[in-house]
């Protein structure tokens, strides 16, 4: 578990399948909070292997910088329950006591996500975003809402969440330089790219699950959507619901 919410893996006969499925909660944590660094921790306070953790009845999740809440009356909201089976696991996500999701994902899906995470992290590490002059233009720039309009934080109906979302199939892509020229030619609801913190992603499949809806989405169409985002939810890490739609850095 983490400060935010409860995984439960109910085990596996294999080994092999329990230790993909934890590896898969370990990447979800590294999404979420943009890091590498991840550590095990048990209730005595136990730096642990993944190994050690099937021995345990629960562990935590944690990294340099986070307060780890270990109050046993602390409630966390969240929950997600995974359910191995032969042919995959089925993952339910629970919000309090009601199931707000599901999905079923195969170990071949599993694997392949966490190969392309590990290639896409070390293709991020070696090119730093390069940020030019450009970039501060404010024609490039998403225009900025209200206050009222922020403060409202309307909700729209979505297709699913984002375990559905990032199972959507994507075209191989290798990381590149992208000028401000080219992300200004895909504005198009069905060829949407934006910058968020120097990095371009195509947002085009994202028009159907953002919950903000797509008016909102597309304001950042074709530009820089940084200061628009941090609007609305600068606690949220971007690339890490973003990651498969990376295309590679803005080119000064």
């Amino acid at each position: 578990m983490t400060n935010e919410r409860v995984d439960e893996l109910h085990l596996s006969q294999s080994q092999i399948q329990n230790v993909q499925i934890l590896e898969y909660i370990i990447y979800q944590f590294k999404k979420q909070h943009n890091t590498d660094k991840v550590q095990i921790i048990s209730d005595d306070d136990n730096v642990v292997t993944p190994q050690q953790l099937f021995g345990l009845p629960h562990a935590y999740l944690t990294t340099p910088g986070i307060n780890l809440n270990k109050d046993p009356t602390f409630v966390r909201e969240i929950k997600f329950i995974y359910k191995p089976s032969e042919d995959g696991c089925l993952i339910e996500k629970y919000k309090g006591k009601r199931k707000i999701e599901q999905t079923t994902m195969t170990y071949g899906s599993i694997k392949a996500m966490l190969n392309q995470h590990s290639e896409n992290t070390q293709q991020y590490q070696a090119k730093a975003p390069v940020i030019g002059q450009s970039f501060m233009q404010t024609k490039f720039e998403a225009p900025l809402l209200s206050n009222e309009e922020v403060s409202q934080r309307i909700k729209v109906n979505v297709k699913g969440g984002q375990i559905q979302f990032s199972q959507l199939p994507r075209p191989q892509r290798v990381p590149r330089a992208i000028t401000q020229k080219e992300v200004m030619e895909h504005d198009k609801p069905n060829d949407c790219w934006t910058v968020y913190n120097g990095k371009v992603y195509d947002i085009t499949r994202y028009q159907d699950f953002h919950p903000g809806g797509r008016d909102k989405l597309f304001l950042g169409a074709g530009k820089d959507c940084t200061k628009l985002f941090n609007q609305f939810h600068p606690w949220v890490n971007g690339h890490a619901f973003l990651e498969k739609d990376y295309l590679g850095f803005l080119k000064g």
